[in-house]
């Protein structure tokens, strides 16, 4: 059914459940899941300091408790 779900995270925690169902359509149709953080950001500003840290942590937050892949590396987001 599906190839690839592209899962758009903003930090919130509506964003976050909608994991549950993407986990179980992947699942399901055998999809790769793609994990994408949203962030603002102005543009032409440089990033501010501690948002590299404070992405990885987020990343590391989401796919640390969901282990949506087999067989994948921690954090690659992808789906069997």
């Amino acid at each position: 059914m599906f190839k690839k779900i592209l899962v758009p995270l903003d930090g919130s925690a509506l964003a976050e459940r909608a994991i549950d169902q993407v986990e179980k359509m992947a699942k399901g149709s055998d999809a790769e899941v793609i994990l994408l953080k949203v962030v603002p950001s102005p543009l032409g500003k440089a990033p501010e300091a501690g948002q590299m840290e404070e992405s990885k942590a987020f990343a590391e937050s989401v796919t640390g408790r969901r282990r949506i892949s087999r067989g994948s590396s921690p954090g690659s987001g992808r789906s069997p």
